[in-house]
């Protein structure tokens, strides 16, 4: 998916962001991510680059990528 449209389907369809470092972020709204240990707030245009996958309500991985280079992916399973 290209930026502007990973950005909308994050926005409308990811409950819990999950990075390459490891940390798990949940949104307070359409555009800001609270991190769920730290209570740290980002933007989720900040937070882009670094998103490794991408969870919908249900716990079920949605989207997903190898490495900050590749754009995100829907993982097709659950479509």
């Amino acid at each position: 998916m290209k930026r502007d449209t990973a950005l909308s389907f994050i926005r409308h369809r990811g409950t819990i962001v999950r990075t390459f470092n490891g940390q798990f972020y949940v949104p307070i709204n359409g555009s800001w991510y609270r991190n769920i240990s730290s209570q740290e707030r980002i933007a989720l245009s900040e937070l882009y680059p670094s998103i490794r996958s991408i969870y919908a309500v249900e716990g079920h991985m949605i989207a997903k990528r190898k490495n900050p280079t590749q754009p995100i992916q829907r993982y097709e399973k659950y479509f």
